[in-house]
């Protein structure tokens, strides 16, 4: 698909709808990965993202029939969903392996008692 046709297409006001939520919800990820993964770990996959978003946007504006024509390729449109759709699968697996090396951890540890609070103090 390309941003530019589904641009044209759309008329000033929605070109400014599209605009700015486009901006906020780049804006958004940016933030996440920035604060979670910092941006020297930014890799195609976020692209990828980012480009869904985008497509995600027109279909909307498809949806409810302000899209003149039909540009949004529904090949690739699913193709990106479901290139998505792995990387998520990948992400769930690597932190189901995480959480279970941390229950193995976990219940290593030796249980401590914890006393019961008197007259206010431990």
């Amino acid at each position: 698909m390309d941003i530019r046709q589904l641009y044209k297409s759309l008329s000033i006001e929605d070109r400014t709808i599209y605009q700015s939520i486009r901006t906020d919800m780049r804006k958004v990820y940016l933030n996440a990965h920035t604060n979670i993964a910092g941006m020297d770990k930014w890799c195609s996959d976020d692209d990828y993202f980012l480009d869904l978003l985008d497509i995600k946007i027109a279909g909307l504006f498809d949806r409810v029939g302000r899209v003149e024509g039909a540009i949004i390729d529904k090949d690739e449109k699913k193709a990106m969903e479901n290139k998505l759709e792995q990387h998520g699968n990948t992400i769930q697996s690597k932190m189901n392996i995480k959480m279970s090396d941390g229950s193995v951890k976990l219940s290593a540890m030796p249980i401590q008692q914890v006393l019961p609070k008197e007259n206010g103090k431990w």
